[in-house]
C-alpha cells in the first residue's frame, strides 16, 4: 500500500532535514540569548524546553539555506505539534520535538494522550504527526547535540500501550515500528478508549485552520461531524478586516447555500446544524435549508438590548435568529444536560402530591426557543476584539445539548472562537475554520489563557492549532 511508504519516506526526509539544523548548531550555551533570534516563549519551564526552542527556531532562521519555505512554531503549549515545517503551501509536515538525554538509559515516555491522537487523525486525513527526537549531553549551561541519535518516528507505527495512571499514549522513542495504515492505528485508539475511558473532567480540544472553509472542506472526512455551530457573517456590511461581509444580497445568499452544500457531507446521520443569521435573511436560508435537512426549531436570541434610541420609521431588531436542523429524525438531542433549574420558590409551590417525585421538578425545565442572554458588552469579562462575538451561554447550551461528549463540532466561521473555548471547558473537539490570520491568533491565546486558568489532571486539554499559509 502507498500509504506506508509514503510514511517512511516523510520520516526520512525530516530526519535528513533536523540533522542539517544540528550541523548548524552542534552545540550552544542556554545562558546566550543569540540562540533563539525569535525570543523565549513565555511559560518556558526546562532546559528540554529550550533545546526545543533552538532546534524550532535555527530551523526557520536557516530556512533558505534549509531548502524549505518555512517553519511555523506559532502553537500554544497545549498544541499535538511544536512546528510545522512547510515545503510548500500543499507540501507541510506537523512536527513534535523530543527531547532525550543520550548518555541515560532507555524509558518508555509518555508520547501523546490517546484521545488527542485519535480525534486529530479521525477528523483529519490529512493529518500525519512525525516525532524528532534529539539525543543531547549537559554540562554546565552547555548542551550539545548527539548527531547519530537524532531519530524520526510517526506514532501510526508504535505499539500502543497506554500509561494507566494518565490515558497517555507510551513507547520507547526508538521503538522497532509496527507498520500499520493508518485504519488499523484508529481502530487499535479506538479500543484503548473504550479500554481506558477519559474522565469528563479532562479538556476538550480544537484544530483550528487559517482559511475559508470552502477551500478547506475537503480536509474533513464525511460524516465525521457530530454538530456544525455555523456563526456566519449576516450580510450587513460589518468590517472583519477583510470584505467577507459586504457581498450583495444575491451574492450573499448563493454563497450561503455554497457552503453549507459543502457542510452538510461532513455530518453524521445523528448530526445537526445550529445557523444563525437575521431577519433580513433567515426566510430564504431556512426555506433552503429545509429542501436539505429537518427543521427542528426556530430559536430567538433575545439579546437584551436596552431600550435607548433605535429605529424611528420600524420597531427596533434586538433578536438574532437562530435555526436548528438535523441530518435525519435520528438526531442527537441531550435535553438534560441543558434544562434550566427551577428555583426554590417555584419547587416549593408545586409542592401537591402530583407533582412529588416528578423528574422535570428535580432536573429543571426545557429553555424553550427564545433564549434571554445579554449581548457582550464592551466591558464583559468574555470580551474579545471582534465585533460579533456570541456568548459562551449560548453556545454551551448548543454544544452539550447536541453533541456527545468526546463528539465533533465544526466551526466554518470561527471569528473570535466561541465554539473553541465551549467544546474545550466540556469535552468535545472542536475543528474550526477562520479566514483572519488576527482572529486565528485571537483564538490561540483565548485557549491557551482557558488552559493557564484551569490545570485538569489526567494529561490536560489538547488545543491542536493547524495554520497553514
Amino acid at each position: 500500500m502507498a500509504e506506508i511508504p509514503s510514511i517512511n519516506s516523510e520520516l526520512a526526509e525530516m530526519r535528513d532535514f533536523f540533522s542539517r539544523v544540528v550541523q548548524i548548531i552542534p552545540s550552544f550555551d542556554i545562558a546566550n540569548p543569540e540562540i533563539l533570534p525569535y525570543g523565549l516563549k513565555p511559560h518556558t519551564r526546562s532546559v528540554s524546553w529550550i533545546a526545543e526552542q533552538v532546534i524550532v527556531q535555527q530551523a526557520k532562521y536557516h530556512r533558505q539555506s534549509l531548502g524549505v519555505a518555512d517553519v511555523d512554531f506559532s502553537m500554544p503549549d497545549t498544541s499535538l505539534h511544536d512546528c510545522i515545517v512547510l515545503k510548500s503551501p500543499a507540501e507541510q509536515y506537523y512536527i513534535n520535538i523530543k527531547i532525550t538525554n543520550a548518555s541515560g538509559r532507555p524509558n518508555k515516555n509518555d508520547i501523546a494522550a490517546v484521545e488527542k491522537l485519535f480525534m486529530q487523525y479521525k477528523a483529519n486525513p490529512d493529518y500525519r504527526l512525525i516525532y524528532a527526537v534529539f539525543g543531547f549531553v549537559f554540562a554546565n549551561t552547555a548542551i550539545s547535540f548527539v548527531p547519530e541519535s537524532i531519530h524520526t518516528f510517526s506514532p501510526q507505527f508504535l505499539p500502543v500501550y497506554v500509561n494507566p495512571r494518565n490515558d497517555k499514549l507510551q513507547a520507547y522513542y526508538h521503538a522497532r515500528p509496527e507498520e500499520r495504515t493508518r485504519e488499523e492505528f484508529l481502530e487499535l485508539l479506538q479500543v484503548q478508549l473504550a479500554e481506558h475511558r477519559v474522565g469528563m473532567n479532562q479538556a476538550g480540544s480544537y484544530t483550528l485552520y487559517n482559511e475559508d472553509f470552502l477551500a478547506g472542506a475537503g480536509r474533513l472526512a464525511d460524516g465525521s461531524v457530530d454538530l456544525v455551530i455555523a456563526d456566519p457573517p449576516y450580510g450587513l456590511g460589518k468590517d472583519y478586516g477583510n470584505d467577507s461581509d459586504k457581498r450583495p444580497p444575491d451574492a450573499f445568499l448563493q454563497w450561503t447555500q455554497a457552503w453549507v452544500d459543502a457542510v452538510l457531507p461532513k455530518l453524521k446521520d445523528t448530526g445537526s446544524l445550529y445557523i444563525f443569521t437575521t431577519w433580513r435573511f433567515s426566510p430564504e436560508i431556512f426555506a433552503f435549508l429545509k429542501t436539505r435537512m429537518l427543521m427542528v426549531n426556530e430559536i430567538i436570541w433575545d439579546r437584551k438590548v436596552p431600550s435607548m434610541g433605535g429605529a424611528t420609521r420600524r420597531y427596533s431588531s434586538v433578536h438574532d435568529t437562530i435555526g436548528l436542523f438535523a441530518k435525519s429524525g435520528n438526531y442527537y438531542f441531550d435535553l438534560d444536560a441543558v434544562r434550566i433549574p427551577y428555583d426554590a420558590a417555584t419547587k416549593k409551590a408545586r409542592t401537591r402530591a402530583q407533582f412529588v417525585g416528578k423528574k422535570w421538578l428535580e432536573v429543571g425545565c426545557n429553555p424553550k426557543d427564545v433564549w434571554r442572554v445579554s449581548r457582550l458588552h464592551r466591558q464583559h469579562r468574555e470580551r474579545e476584539a471582534h465585533p460579533t462575538q456570541k456568548p459562551l451561554e449560548i453556545i454551551e447550551r448548543m454544544v452539550k445539548c447536541s453533541c456527545p461528549e468526546r463528539g465533533i463540532v465544526l466551526d466554518p466561521f470561527a471569528g473570535s472562537g466561541t465554539t473553541a473555548a465551549a467544546c474545550y471547558q466540556n469535552g468535545r473537539h472542536c475543528i474550526a475554520y477562520e479566514i483572519s490570520p488576527d482572529y486565528c491568533a485571537l483564538i490561540a491565546r483565548r485557549i491557551s489563557r482557558l488552559a493557564e486558568q484551569s490545570p485538569l489532571e489526567l494529561g490536560a486539554g489538547p488545543a491542536n492549532p493547524i495554520r497553514p499559509s
